[in-house]
């Protein structure tokens, strides 16, 4: 691409990459300017189940890229196209999935229907 856009390449990348990316990361983190400003302090069941879910999207995200790295990095010849062991096997991308059920969680632990944007946009 850069080769095709010439001298405009850096402003194409900054305004359609740079740019566009800061855009989707405002509503994602938007949950956690709302769980800093509450002032809430007491601790709900809902609030259990959201650190759950958080906690398990980053394990299952660790584990799911970790099963790939070692995947693309083993010296085997003959290793199939796609990775079917492990998470892999449940899921065509677990780590994705982790990912968006750490979104999810971390946008109801927040408690505001307005942090559901960023879960939404990054889903779809």
């Amino acid at each position: 691409m850069a080769k095709s856009y010439g001298r405009k390449w850096w402003w194409m990348s900054f305004w359609f990459v740079g740019a566009a990316q800061q855009l989707m990361l405002c509503p994602l983190v938007y949950p956690i300017y709302v769980i800093s400003v509450s002032g809430k302090s007491d601790f709900a069941i809902m609030d259990c189940i959201s650190v759950l879910g958080c906690l398990s999207g980053l394990v299952i995200a660790f584990f799911a890229d970790n099963q790939l790295y070692d995947y693309c990095s083993s010296k085997r010849t003959t290793k199939a196209p796609v990775l079917r062991t492990g998470l892999w096997q449940y899921s065509r991308h677990p780590n994705y999935a982790g990912e968006l059920l750490w979104w999810w969680s971390l946008a109801c632990f927040s408690n505001c229907y307005a942090s559901l944007i960023g879960p939404i946009i990054n889903t779809c």
